[in-house]
């Protein structure tokens, strides 16, 4: 009498389906079977017990289920881009926290760095704050000053003056440092103990992006080692240089003195020459002169060291003879030979 399926008609063989089986065993029920014609069915039925009837109603499962399909894909069509963008949402936050967690890591490792740079550092590094008060320092300031670094915490670094260097000398820091936020150069300071020590002193303003100062650092390496060995350095220098000095004026006296007797010698050979009339003592007064004139080049040589070291050497152009020069080898060294 009443079907959701449209091909239905009353008094069809067959059209209960599956119930006449089993209203053997119950007097009503519900079941899905299958249908010839009408697909897959959701089939209740009831028989009567006062009458010879019984009602079997079927409904289309693709029917009965359409409007809560519709539903469910409208709410999908909410839900699925919301739960897709919360998904996205959720990756991105995800991700965002891998990135922030990476970069605590590389800022830790980098502060770690830091730390060991600033405590293992040989050179003295002071923290100060922006109006000059110090807040750290490493134990190479320790060690260099003298001062521990709960004795200088909140001190100023006046405390380290020396007296060597003059008003003029700390206002030209700090005018560099407020100007450029930089200042390089030798510092004399004071021990705890009260020895002076000479000091290679730079000092860097920190700020922030914006530009605000942070702080102060400062990094000082001892150099009075350094400044005492250049002194010494200094010293033999100028030692050596008066030596040589003294060992060139000798060298040009002595040529001088030397030169006098030579050229009186060398005149009463040329007068021995002239009165000689033997050939033979012509000869050895001749390889007496040759002697005396090598003897005298020496003499020069010395004299024009003692210019070249004076940088006041001029050369002169002069024409040389190779055979004379191996004449006069022979005469000296001949009789010897």
């Amino acid at each position: 009498l009443m079907s959701s399926v449209e091909t239905a008609a009353i008094g069809q063989a067959r059209a209960a389906g599956q119930v006449g089986r089993l209203l053997q065993g119950r007097e009503q029920g519900y079941l899905t079977q299958t249908l010839p014609g009408a697909g897959q069915v959701l089939t209740a039925y009831r028989a009567s017990s006062r009458f010879p009837a019984l009602v079997a109603v079927h409904l289309d499962r693709n029917h009965a289920l359409a409007a809560w399909e519709r539903e469910a894909r409208r709410l999908a069509s909410i839900f699925i881009p919301l739960l897709l963008a919360l998904c996205v949402g959720l990756l991105l936050i995800w991700h965002r926290r891998r990135q922030f967690a990476a970069q605590q890591a590389e800022l830790d490792r980098e502060q770690q760095l830091a730390a060991s740079v600033f405590e293992a550092s040989t050179d003295s590094i002071m923290l100060t704050a922006p109006e000059g008060s110090i807040l750290s320092v490493n134990p190479a300031f320790e060690r260099i000053s003298g001062f521990s670094a709960d004795e200088v915490r909140g001190q100023n670094p006046r405390l380290l003056a020396s007296g060597v260097h003059d008003r003029a000398f700390y206002a030209g820091l700090w005018q560099s440092l407020l100007q450029e936020g930089y200042w390089h150069g030798e510092i004399v300071n004071r021990r705890k103990s009260g020895g002076l020590y000479t000091a290679l002193l730079t000092i860097n303003a920190v700020k922030d992006p914006a530009g605000q100062l942070l702080h102060y650092i400062g990094v000082t390496a001892d150099i009075s080692a350094r400044k005492r060995f250049e002194a010494e350095l200094i010293e033999a220098r100028l030692a050596a240089e008066a030596d040589n000095r003294a060992k060139s004026v000798f060298l040009a006296n002595m040529s001088h003195e030397l030169r006098t007797p030579m050229n009186g010698v060398m005149g009463m050979l040329e007068l021995a020459k002239r009165r000689m009339t033997d050939p033979k003592g012509l000869s050895q007064l001749d390889k007496a002169m040759a002697a005396a004139d090598r003897l005298l080049a020496v003499l020069t040589d010395i004299l024009d060291f003692s210019r070249i070291e004076a940088e006041h050497l001029m050369l002169d152009k002069a024409p040389l003879t190779l055979s004379a020069v191996f004449e006069g080898l022979r005469d000296a060294l001949g009789s010897k030979a």
